[in-house]
């Protein structure tokens, strides 16, 4: 349901749908995710690997269209927007993974006890 907004930068439905914002268990990825890809684009930037932001272009605009256009036409800068995803994808997952096993477990434990007071 939040593909399609978070396609073009509108994250909210992930965001407090999740929810991210205030969960414990997220705390990490939520914080330490943004800094790991933005010092990375920093250095990238500053190595002249990929040419520096000229102008920001409306945040509605998808990812990967907004870093072409915001680095003056840079082919690179798409790409490194589609690395950072899967770089933030990776931080993610087992944060993601270890949320969703808990919740199967008190889904579970929910279950047990219902079951256990109607016998």
């Amino acid at each position: 349901m939040s593909l399609l907004p978070g396609l073009c930068n509108i994250n909210e439905p992930l965001i407090f749908g999740v929810p991210l914002v205030m969960n414990p268990a997220f705390f990490i990825p939520f914080i330490m995710g943004p800094m790991i890809v933005a010092t990375a684009d920093y250095l990238l930037i500053a190595s002249g690997w990929m040419s520096r932001v000229i102008f920001y272009p409306p945040f509605f605009i998808p990812a990967p269209i907004s870093a072409y256009l915001a680095t003056g036409g840079d082919t690179r800068a798409p790409l490194w927007i589609f690395l950072n995803m899967l770089i933030l994808a990776l931080v993610n997952y087992p944060f993601f993974r270890s949320f969703e096993a808990s919740l199967l477990q008190k889904e579970k434990e929910a279950l047990e006890s219902g079951e256990a007071g109607g016998t």
